[in-house]
């Protein structure tokens, strides 16, 4: 359930399910040990390729934890993905505002986001106007591709002591 004070505009554009996964620390634990990041953005792409900050990612299959992840979260998310991007926040990490690109996605689909480890604050942002949103372990977020033409989001840097934090980030992308 989203917070009561999102406007109607946003909260229209967003699916919100908290509690998604039963037990995210084993999938977290999965992920953390078996993902090989890349160490630039400590980042990771499986499925068709997907170009992210300025890096290329090469085309690799889903992992059985990641394939398993999207089947279940298909349903919600009203698209079938065929892209994963993983990002690891150790401590305080975190990313700036912005609007995800939406050029390559399939018509009708949107970004939905599992976090898994810390709980951490999604802030969207239109001009003037700031929401948070609190990502807790095991939680999907769907976000739909109006939403990404309007509004910004960011993950603020929280305390160094935060424990870490991965986002799975799954896309439908229309290849050529």
């Amino acid at each position: 359930m989203l917070p009561r004070d999102f406007p109607g505009d946003l909260a229209d554009e967003l699916r919100f399910f908290p509690v998604f996964l039963d037990a995210p620390e084993r999938l977290f634990e999965e992920l953390l040990a078996t993902v090989v990041w890349d160490t630039r953005l400590r980042t990771a792409s499986f499925g068709i390729p997907y170009n992210y900050s300025g890096l290329t990612y090469p085309e690799l299959p889903f992992p059985p934890a990641i394939a398993t992840l999207a089947e279940r979260a298909t349903p919600p998310l009203g698209f079938l993905p065929n892209n994963a991007l993983l990002n690891l926040y150790a401590g305080d990490g975190g990313m700036g505002f912005h609007s995800d690109s939406s050029a390559a996605l399939a018509s009708g689909s949107g970004v939905g986001i599992v976090s898994l480890g810390a709980a951490r604050e999604l802030v969207f942002r239109r001009s003037v106007e700031r929401y948070t949103l609190v990502l807790p372990a095991g939680s999907l977020l769907r976000m739909s591709l109006p939403m990404q033409a309007t509004w910004q989001h960011a993950l603020p840097a929280a305390d160094p002591t935060t424990a870490a934090r991965i986002s799975v980030t799954f896309r439908r992308i229309v290849s050529d």
